[in-house]
């Protein structure tokens, strides 16, 4: 049987004409790593993943803004989330003038022009700026919201700027049923507790490196952790015991890239074709071949790739 992976993290920022990124792609499908999701931190990369998953069958986007940016995360940028979601682009005027509710509807029914493709003056569909209640993402690339959560370590942003922008992202996340990716830093009861009380669902905690008591918490309520090359580093034992004691269908696997390189690779710049050696430590620790098929199955029905 074949390996074959998805890299469920990655940040992949390259100009879609750049010759090193189609290296990089190459490199990734050599590797067997046949999907790579490319996740946003703030409205700049979330547009730019959004565009480069146009390119390429296998890559999806995440959009979000990283809770160290969240200051960013006005009105304006939050409904610039929402029309990313939709699949179309609306210009700061457009949402002014538009009626936008604080409740289930994007816009209200009298700014839509029925049988028309024209919303006001710009070229947005009115199939795609109807009512957003149960509503997949027209833009079927974007598959998750994220990376979002809370970062204590540094404090560049204040506690309840931070929460006050996941809890936010998190409701637009239910309002289109997608997928959150968590990131969480030194803030981990903060961030749990937050989950809890927006009734979160599909989540996983991204470049997972807390202990094995919280990591307990997280796979009992039915979120998922991903690991990352960090767990083939020498000092990383107890995060590998956290792999050793993981349930297969609550584990997924990325590299972070171009982040935490795995060992063999210290030093260089880490790319979705590194995957392999992070999948083949997890089968060391679990004493445990063919690990690949859970790790697949288990991203392909979160990001809902199948």
């Amino acid at each position: 049987m074949i390996s074959k992976y998805i890299d469920t993290h990655a940040h992949l920022y390259f100009p879609s004409f750049d010759p090193d990124f189609y290296d990089v792609v190459s490199r990734m499908k050599q590797s067997n790593v046949e999907k790579v999701i490319n996740i946003g931190v703030d409205l700049e990369s979330s547009k730019k993943s959004i565009e480069m998953s146009r390119k390429f069958d296998g890559m999806y986007a995440a959009i979000g803004i990283h809770p160290t940016e969240s200051l960013q995360c006005n009105d304006v940028a939050f409904e610039e989330l929402r029309s990313l979601i939709l699949g179309c682009s609306l210009s700061i005027e457009i949402v002014q003038n538009c009626d936008v509710s604080q409740g289930n509807n994007v816009f209200s029914k009298s700014n839509l022009v029925a049988g028309s493709d024209v919303v006001s003056k710009n070229n947005v569909s009115a199939e795609s700026m109807a009512s957003s209640q149960g509503l997949r993402s027209s833009e079927k690339k974007v598959v998750a919201i994220g990376e979002i959560g809370l970062d204590y370590y540094r404090m560049q942003v204040p506690r309840e700027v931070q929460q006050e922008a996941f809890r936010k992202q998190l409701r637009l996340a239910k309002e289109f049923q997608l997928p959150v990716i968590i990131h969480c830093r030194e803030a981990y009861e903060d961030t749990f507790q937050i989950l809890i009380e927006e009734a979160m669902e599909k989540v996983v905690f991204h470049c997972f490196a807390g202990d094995l008591s919280f990591a307990k918490k997280v796979w009992e309520r039915g979120f998922y952790t991903s690991f990352t090359g960090i767990i083939t580093y020498p000092n990383a034992q107890s995060l590998r015991e956290v792999v050793r004691a993981a349930p297969f269908d609550r584990i997924m696997v990325e590299t972070d890239c171009p982040f935490l390189p795995p060992q063999s690779h210290r030093g260089k710049r880490n790319e979705p074709s590194f995957l392999p050696e992070i999948v083949e430590k997890i089968e060391e620790i679990r004493n445990s071949k063919d690990i690949f098929q859970s790790l697949y199955r288990n991203s392909e029905l979160f990001y809902n790739l199948s």
